[in-house]
């Protein structure tokens, strides 16, 4: 939930997380940019930016309002992926 409240982020198996408005059910953006189930998906920096971690091992911070990258990590080499399952914030 953003801290704000009403706004949902649920990552999903289809790589893909998806941002919704609650409780209209309406769909605010999807991100679409690992290969990989999204296991992890919040809210950094007071909710102005989107933060998600895959199965493909990578965290990646996302600008919610473009729904585009601003910064990709791994978790792991890339020669031995690993899933990243959870994040604390």
């Amino acid at each position: 939930w953003h801290a704000r409240g009403h706004v949902l982020l649920a990552g999903s198996e289809d790589a893909t997380a998806w941002m919704w408005k609650v409780p209209e059910g309406s769909v605010m953006q999807i991100f679409s940019a690992h290969s990989a189930s999204v296991s992890y998906g919040g809210f950094a920096n007071g909710g102005r930016s989107v933060i998600t971690a895959s199965e493909d091992g990578t965290i990646r911070l996302w600008n919610p309002r473009a729904g585009t990258v601003e910064h990709c990590t791994h978790a792991s080499p890339p020669h031995e992926p690993e899933a990243v399952t959870c994040l604390a914030p």
